[in-house]
């Protein structure tokens, strides 16, 4: 039911939480006996009973110099078992005097037991309660049997010092038993429950702390003024300093080399209240890379708080680095190859034309057919060379914020303009305004206008597109829609591989180009077709956060 042996027998068994609440406990007792008494003091005074003055000031006196004893006493964190029993039998000793003092039997301040009563129990549980009841029902028995029996007489008492009824001391001794039992069960009781209920909280807290001294990811805890609530060992490690240098420093406060622009960043999310649920990455000034998340919980307490996960990717990037550059000599491979199986056609086309012009016996209908081909292939072979190049000098992305409504817009009347393109063909657009994506502005012309053209080549007559988008902060998603010709089943893998077309005249390039743009953009790019049905095209950029 109760834990047994709970009593702290040094200072190692409590918190400093704890201690301090002890501290305050022996303070208040001493003030609200120096009060009680005071007031005491003034209503006699009034009274005209000035020989009762002398006793109360004496009583004062040594509350305040027993109290600074126990203080003291409990401070030095010797024999604190001793301590705490002590205590609560000079206290229950104390308050008898008082109304020995004050009446005996028909003393107004027996209600002194109670608030003994409830300090035991802050102290002892509900052992001490328990205790500090019993101390004080054999205290008031004995004054009351006493008072009946003459073997004491009060100093000073309102009723004299006749005879007692002993129907009246039985009454009033069970009755105050009764309450002083009563009060000791339930404060005992609280108490208990009290000092599970911090002790379930203190052990979460430990296991929460061990579990986020455990991770490989660096955990800070901000609270929204700017106070370090907390920060994991691996944090510690990752920005290479002691917990006693950052722990319940202010943020705005703390300049450390090596990580200024962490901390700077740290104070713009802090600012702002930015959730981030995709990485920030963020270069330190020694050239190590930190990726960080961010999100904002509410402690038990009520307070918010800001928690930031982050990890050092300085070698996690180099790893990528060195995936990039082996994909970059995969691709250029395929690239390579793929330029090859597409330029022999045509090498072979005027190879075999110039071959036949070379004969002196052709008529001028064959020689103009054959310099038609020779044109019509080197056209073909400057395209191939064309595209090939734009595929490797893409430039590296300049982000900005963009309005993709107002964008969108601008290029669909572009083609808009050109009337053998559009025909009987239709383009919706729904997109909400002052939809804002972080995105290099051209890059996200040249992503548009690609995947428009291949939608209009694939239309029919009065077919239609529609361009669509939705806020999945911290993403958009924008959507291109058409009831083309679609793709077959069988195709829908390789759309993107260079030199795969199946358009007539195409050379294979255009989507694999809008998806190394895309991918550049930190964005995907998705494909779902369903022949003679129609295609959609969902890409996904990141949402503009200041």
């Amino acid at each position: 039911m109760f834990q047994k042996n709970r009593i702290p027998l040094s200072l190692s068994d409590l918190g400093s939480e704890e201690n301090l609440s002890i501290r305050w406990i022996l303070i208040f007792r001493a003030l609200i006996l120096v009060g009680i008494l005071g007031t005491s003091i003034f209503v006699l005074d009034q009274s005209g009973v000035k020989v009762l003055v002398k006793y109360y000031g004496m009583f004062m006196l040594l509350i305040l110099l027993t109290s600074g004893v126990f203080l003291y006493w409990w401070s030095s964190g010797k024999s604190r078992a001793l301590f705490l029993y002590s205590q609560g039998l000079y206290d229950t000793l104390f308050c008898t005097g008082i109304i020995y003092l004050t009446g005996g039997f028909n003393s107004n301040l027996i209600l002194l037991y109670f608030p003994l009563i409830v300090t035991n129990s802050i102290m002892l549980y509900l052992r001490g309660a328990l205790l500090a009841a019993t101390w004080a029902t054999m205290a008031f028995w004995g004054i009351m049997l006493s008072e009946y029996y003459h073997y004491v007489t009060p100093l000073f008492s309102a009723e004299g010092t006749g005879l007692i009824p002993i129907a009246d001391v039985f009454y009033r001794g069970y009755l105050f038993s009764l309450f002083f039992y009563l009060t000791a069960f339930s404060a005992g009781y609280l108490s208990e429950k009290l000092k599970d209920y911090q002790e379930q909280r203190k052990l979460s807290s430990e296991r929460m702390r061990n579990v986020l001294n455990s991770m490989h990811s660096g955990v800070i805890t901000l609270e929204l003024n700017g106070n370090i609530a907390f920060i994991n060992q691996s944090g510690l490690k990752h920005l290479g300093f002691s917990e006693d240098k950052i722990t319940g420093k202010n943020i705005n406060e703390i300049e450390l080399e090596n990580i200024n622009n962490f901390i700077i960043e740290l104070r713009k999310i802090l600012k702002n209240h930015a959730i981030r649920t995709d990485r920030l990455e963020i270069s330190l000034e020694n050239n190590e890379i930190l990726g960080l998340n961010t999100t904002l919980q509410v402690a038990p307490s009520g307070e918010e708080l800001m928690i930031i996960v982050f990890q050092n990717l300085t070698n996690v990037k180099k790893l990528e680095q060195q995936v990039n550059d082996k994909e970059k000599l995969a691709f250029m491979g395929t690239i390579a190859a793929g330029i090859a199986h597409e330029i022999r056609n045509p090498l072979a086309a005027i190879s075999g034309s110039v071959q036949m012009l070379s004969k002196s016996k052709i008529d001028n209908a064959d020689r103009q057919q054959l310099e038609s081909l020779i044109m019509k292939e080197t056209d073909r072979l400057n395209l191939i060379i064309e595209d090939f190049l734009d595929l490797t000098k893409i430039p590296q992305p300049e982000f900005v914020p963009l309005d993709i409504n107002a964008e969108i817009n601008e290029i669909v009347n572009l083609f808009k303009q050109d009337k053998s393109i559009l025909k009987d063909k239709r383009i919706d657009i729904d997109i909400p305004e002052n939809t804002i994506i972080r995105i290099d502005n051209n890059h996200f012309h040249q992503i548009c206008i690609n995947v428009l053209r291949n939608a209009l080549e694939s239309l029919n007559d009065n077919g239609y597109i529609r361009i669509s988008s939705i806020d999945h902060h911290p993403q958009v998603k924008l959507f291109f829609q058409d009831n083309g010709k679609g793709i077959k089943k069988s195709n829908i893998n390789q759309v993107f591989d260079p030199f795969f077309s199946k358009k007539k005249g195409g050379v294979g390039l255009g989507l694999t180009i809008v998806k190394q743009l895309v991918s550049m953009n930190n964005g995907q790019i998705s494909i779902q077709s369903e022949e003679e049905k129609g295609t959609l095209v969902t890409i996904v950029f990141e949402k503009w956060t200041e």
